[in-house]
């Protein structure tokens, strides 16, 4: 561990640190932390040095947090807008449909802050629960904004001084607001800042790819396993980029979706299996000389996934669950499973009392180019009430080779 210079700033990073004796020859040295020294440069700004050295190996990957680059911004807690004018928002009127309306500007109380909202995007939870109509009738026309939880832009007044104006954000959705409107009104615990280089769109996956860095700690280190993502989708692509990173000895992509698999090989994937051209247990047996996977994730959403994930996981191994079913069921091949002897293990960060620690994690990971959840993006639009419209439909019937849309406002 390298000494520390009294009063100096340090950050963390990671590196494979394979250079270091006797961890050269591994094919997939593990991950490590290091400590850089933060310097001014001329202009007054925080520069690097290199790295200082290795300090904390890394079994499921985790690193700090606690000065992560971000936004600089305006200092104070300044920059009134008019509040009683109205905005521009999105609301589902009834089942796959949306209408544009007037809103009032959201005010801003004492410890909050006031984002305008810059990109916005479809997450596959959206479409299985309200997109789809699995709210009561009664519900509609649902709170403005919503569905939608994925959410960027820049703080534009700010009543804390935890968070500045001008800084570039990722933003939570609150219960009664979502991202398709042009503000929102947050506290500071769930507004989490950005660097100001690239684009916002490409920040906010983080929010997206975060929620699986969850899941994924729960196969810890995965260098030497073989690993299955079943759906390739968003989040299945998540882990798929996680797996390969943390040196996963096998990451294989299934889908059902040619243009999914194709992405899943870019992210990272060794191999990749549609069930439509393979026999998928014989497929993933040829793969694992007879073996199955170590770990099998479920991000499919199917309702028959979770039968899939069993078939193909090795006796005693582990099933990671993230699929969101949005109320439909299943018969269990209950059979199968105590064959299997299979651990499963569902995971949902939102369900727990620190939903941001992930997602704080993945700013930093993108930001020192450890993984690039940017790439999950295949298309942008608009902010008309068409173009929210196409979007939903569009991820709703997997078409036009759609992985991630993104919103835009001007």
């Amino acid at each position: 561990t390298p000494s520390r210079e009294p009063g100096a700033e340090y950050t963390t990073g990671q590196s494979h640190c394979s250079h270091l004796d006797g961890l050269s020859r591994l094919a997939n040295p593990p991950f490590y932390e290091f400590e850089r020294r933060v310097e001014p440069d001329r202009d007054g700004k925080a520069a690097h040095t290199a790295s200082d050295g290795c300090i904390i190996p890394l079994g499921s990957f985790r690193i700090s947090v606690s000065n992560l680059p971000t936004s600089r911004g305006a200092r104070g807690r300044h920059r009134h807008i008019g509040h009683g004018e109205n905005m521009k928002a999105a609301r589902l009127t009834s089942p796959q449909t949306f209408e544009m309306v007037d809103i009032e500007t959201p005010s801003v109380a004492e410890g909050e802050v006031l984002i305008k909202v810059q990109a916005s995007s479809v997450c596959g939870s959206d479409i299985h629960s309200q997109y789809h109509g699995l709210a009561k009738e009664e519900d509609y026309p649902l709170p403005a904004g919503r569905p939608c939880h994925e959410i960027g832009g820049v703080v534009v007044e700010s009543k804390t001084d935890e968070i500045n104006v001008g800084q570039r954000v990722v933003v939570l959705a609150g219960p009664t607001f979502g991202g398709l409107q042009e503000y929102v009104a947050q506290t500071p615990d769930k507004v989490l800042p950005v660097p100001d280089d690239g684009p916002i769109d490409e920040w906010v996956m983080c929010q997206h790819s975060g929620t699986v860095l969850f899941s994924a700690g729960y196969w810890n280190n995965p260098a030497g396993k073989t690993i299955g993502v079943l759906g390739q989708g968003g989040i299945g692509l998540s882990f798929t980029m996680l797996a390969a990173a943390q040196g996963a000895e096998q990451v294989i992509g299934i889908d059902l979706v040619e243009a999914r698999l194709n992405k899943s090989t870019e992210m990272g994937a060794s191999s990749t299996l549609n069930p439509d051209d393979v026999n998928l247990v014989e497929a993933v047996n040829d793969l694992t000389d007879g073996q199955g996977l170590d770990y099998v994730v479920d991000a499919s959403g199917a309702a028959e996934g979770l039968n899939t994930v069993v078939s193909i996981v090795k006796r005693h191994g582990t099933i990671i669950n993230f699929s969101l079913l949005g109320g439909r069921s299943t018969d269990f091949n209950h059979s199968a499973w105590m064959r299997k002897a299979a651990t499963i293990i569902p995971t949902q960060v939102a369900g727990t009392d620190r939903p941001t620690d992930t997602i704080r994690q993945m700013i930093r990971m993108k930001e020192v180019d450890y993984v690039d959840p940017g790439k999950l993006i295949s298309h942008r639009v608009g902010f008309g009430v068409d173009d929210i419209q196409g979007a939903y439909d569009m991820y709703s019937d997997h078409s036009d080779g759609v992985i991630k849309v993104v919103m835009q406002q001007n």
